[in-house]
């Protein structure tokens, strides 16, 4: 019916949902032991859109599920919002075995790592990356070394007096875009 396609679930939905699917039941269940507690029935909704409407796999989903427990236990503010952006992302990914998500967790982490280095050259404020800062800072990592990285960090310094990471990256396409001096080898 409809309920599958809606994003915003009642509590009567969820049972329904729960009764008519064994799959997403046992994904409820294994979820609740993933996390160690009960989970709240705007959690349950979350987790059945992850499947019925972003079209993951529940073993997928529960991967998820383990990092956002992983990040909890290390003391970081993750929210079931920021695990939902996640699964979105994922979903337009079209990231769909066990592998795929292994393969996009150790990016994530690579991300971590790179993070704290772009947080200790820009003095960026916020410790936690959103989803799509992540990619960003990923993406300038596979393109810069670090040198330029930290040039673009320094000339954002002069420029404005907040770090932003636009700023860094419109000096990183710009310095990508202008042709290359030929004759120097």
């Amino acid at each position: 019916g409809d309920v599958y396609k809606r994003q915003t679930l009642s509590p009567k939905d969820i049972v329904t949902v729960l009764r008519e699917s064994r799959e997403l039941q046992s994904l409820v269940n294994e979820a609740q032991k993933v996390l160690g507690r009960t989970i709240s029935t705007a959690e349950q909704a979350i987790i059945i859109n992850m499947v019925n409407y972003y079209g993951l796999k529940p073993e997928v989903v529960l991967m998820i599920l383990e990092y956002y427990r992983n990040e909890k236990q290390k003391g970081m503010s993750i929210s079931f919002a920021y695990i939902n952006a996640m699964a979105k992302n994922w979903s337009d990914e079209g990231i769909s075995s066990i592998g795929e998500a292994e393969e996009k967790l150790q990016e994530i982490e690579r991300g971590n790592r790179v993070w704290n280095e772009i947080v200790a050259i820009t003095g960026i404020r916020h410790r936690k990356p959103t989803v799509k800062q992540r990619e960003m800072v990923l993406s300038w990592f596979n393109d810069f070394d670090i040198t330029m990285i930290a040039i673009a960090a320094d000339i954002m310094k002069e420029n404005i007096p907040e770090p932003k990471l636009s700023y860094i990256n419109s000096c990183l396409l710009y310095a990508s875009l202008s042709p290359r001096d030929s004759t120097s080898s």
